[in-house]
């Protein structure tokens, strides 16, 4: 820089006097907002003054109908457990939008300078916007295919491919994907999501034949040793029988769930259409019969039963050749000499062991 400029650049001591005399802002011209407006109607940019009033008008009016229909779908998205946070993002885009407003482009440039920081947040609530209201006609439907697939459990290490099938499908009906701008659409979506309720609906018609095939004879012998194991319960309150044996097995048995009630719809029949599991016993697609869990658990109950029985037995016969034991007596004690474990299950209870003590007293 050569030294007769220096002087040029040197502060200025006056510079904050006049800038003070400036005065207020002047009303912004039409020249000075088109950028702002065209961010808002694209189509101002080639209109003149005279013609942009009635084009923002029409704009504004416009935000205002999809914000209404955007809301409509948000309630509807809301109804997912996890959604809330993702539809709290639209929400603050909606009313962010909801926020512009004026009576001229003045104002509405004032307004949109006010809310909006960067015109690119205001392009992004715009065409989030335009992605929301554009669900509006399907947005039930999309609601329903996502309770539908959220609902249908589907165990991984017997479904993998139908698992990720679904996963895929509810990230596609999360509210981020159906709003992104070049994301694959609810058409798409709709497609696939139809056509996992097809294989869903196959491998759920043949788990539910398979359940259903091995359920009685489950209910069978639970029934069964749940009654052994009650009788059990009752010979151990007898003190004379020594030890109580199998004390924590009525507890396992009582765990374990009866199940549903036989049911009357088959495989083929089934109307999966509306929800994922069947309408009358309403089983899942993981949820499994348990049947080795009465098999495990049957002849410890008969092994401590027997036990119990043999000493029962011995005591009552030393009582019968003591000529202590009344009629009643002496066929309880053939009853249980016959070692019918199922038919003293069935006879035994309260007033009976009552007898018994008295018996044995």
């Amino acid at each position: 820089m050569t030294p007769d400029l220096i002087p040029l650049i040197a502060w200025n001591n006056g510079l904050v006097s006049n800038a003070m005399s400036i005065g207020t802002a002047s009303e912004p011209r039409f020249n000075d907002v088109r950028h702002h407006l065209s961010a808002l109607s694209p189509e101002i940019a080639s209109r003149s003054e005279e013609m942009a009033e009635d084009a923002l008008a029409s704009t504004i009016k416009s935000i205002g109908e999809q914000t209404a229909a955007a809301r409509l779908v948000l309630d509807f998205l809301e109804t997912d457990p996890n959604a809330p946070g993702e539809t709290a993002k639209l929400n603050t885009a909606l009313d962010r939008l909801f926020r512009i407003s004026g009576d001229d482009y003045a104002d509405l440039y004032l307004s949109i300078r006010a809310v909006y920081s960067s015109l690119v947040d205001l392009k992004d609530d715009l065409e989030t916007l335009r992605q929301l209201a554009a669900l509006d006609r399907d947005s039930a439907e999309i609601s329903g295919a996502r309770a539908y697939i959220a609902s249908a459990d589907v165990p991984e290490s017997e479904y993998p491919n139908l698992v990720i099938d679904r996963e895929t499908l509810l990230t596609g009906l999360s509210p981020a994907s159906l709003t992104r701008s070049r994301g694959r659409g609810w058409s798409a979506i709709a497609r696939d999501a139809a056509a996992f309720k097809v294989r869903y609906a196959q491998a759920y018609g043949e788990h539910h034949k398979r359940f259903h095939d091995v359920l009685p004879a489950f209910q069978a012998t639970l029934t069964t040793a749940k009654k052994k194991s009650a009788a059990l319960g009752l010979l151990n309150t007898i003190a004379e029988l020594g030890t109580p044996d199998g004390t924590g097995l009525e507890k396992d048995l009582a765990e374990l769930a009866v199940g549903p009630a036989p049911c009357s719809q088959s495989g083929s029949g089934l109307d999966l259409a509306t929800e994922p599991n069947c309408p009358e016993c309403q089983i899942e697609l993981a949820q499994t019969v348990p049947a080795a869990e009465p098999a495990r658990l049957t002849p410890q109950v008969d092994m401590a039963l027997g036990g119990e029985t043999r000493e029962l037995s011995r005591r009552l016969v030393e009582k019968a050749l003591a000529g202590r034991a009344d009629e009643r007596g002496q066929e309880f004690l053939q009853l249980v000499q016959a070692s019918e474990l199922s038919s003293l299950a069935n006879t035994l209870d309260n007033d009976l062991v009552t007898f018994i003590k008295r018996v044995l007293d």
